[in-house]
């Protein structure tokens, strides 16, 4: 049986665009058409989700999850500080680790 223990609170920080690093290993693929609707919604909304980044300092900082969303915020250019939460991965083998790089 599979543990669901989870984090009762999730941290919001704010992190320099130019500090946050793609992960190498991200499947997702988008063209400019959906880039430029997402740059449009960023202007007019600003961020409603955050970044996901390794909390780790082996690792810190590489996303993990909203890789499209950093690269609408580069090429807006917002270089301040962009929400994201570090986060932590729990391992099959019990091993506990922050994301995970290519």
């Amino acid at each position: 049986m599979v543990s669901s223990k989870r984090p009762t609170s999730l941290s919001i920080t704010e992190t320099r665009t130019d500090s946050l690093r793609p992960a190498t290993y991200n499947p997702r693929k988008w063209n400019e058409t959906q880039l430029a609707t997402l740059m449009e919604s960023l202007s007019r909304f600003g961020f409603v989700d955050p970044v996901i980044v390794n909390g780790t300092s082996s690792r810190k900082n590489i996303v993990i999850g909203g890789h499209m969303r950093l690269e609408a915020a580069k090429r807006l250019g917002m270089p301040e500080g962009i929400p994201n939460a570090p986060t932590s991965v729990r391992m099959g083998n019990g091993e506990s680790r922050t994301g995970v790089d290519g």
